[in-house]
Parts: C-alpha cells; structure tokens; sequence
C-alpha cells in the first residue's frame, strides 16, 4: 500500500507540473499576442501620423508655393 501511495503521489506531482507548465506556457503565448497587437497598433497609428502629415505637407506646402509662384511670374 505503501508503494502504490509514493506512486500516486509521483504520478500527481508529475501531472500537476505539466499542467502548470501547459498554462505558463499558454500565458506566455497571450503575453505574446497582447505585445504584438500593441506594436501593430502603434505601427498603425505612426503611419496614420505620416500619412496625415504627407496630405498636408502636399496640399497646402506645395499649393502654397506653386500660387506664389505662378502669381509672381
């Protein structure tokens, strides 16, 4: 009887760790995923930045400088 207790509770300990291991392991691929949607998310919002700063860079530099000078000319 003795025996048949050390090896549950062998069998217990060795379940309990590969369970634990399984949800750290599952917790780091969420950590995972959470970093990549934040990166995308900046990434995203860097480029909407640009693009807003390219529209106005193109419409009111360039069509500035193109009145000017084809009013003067």
């Amino acid at each position: 009887m003795k025996l048949f207790s050390r090896i549950s509770h062998q069998w217990n300990h060795t379940v309990c760790t590969f369970v634990s291991g399984c949800f750290s392991a599952f917790f780091f691929f969420l950590k995972f995923i959470y970093f990549v949607e934040c990166i995308s998310s900046l990434f995203f919002f860097i480029a909407e930045q640009y693009f807003i700063i390219w529209i106005y860079h193109n419409l009111f530099m360039h069509s500035h400088v193109d009145g000017l000078i084809s009013s003067s000319g």
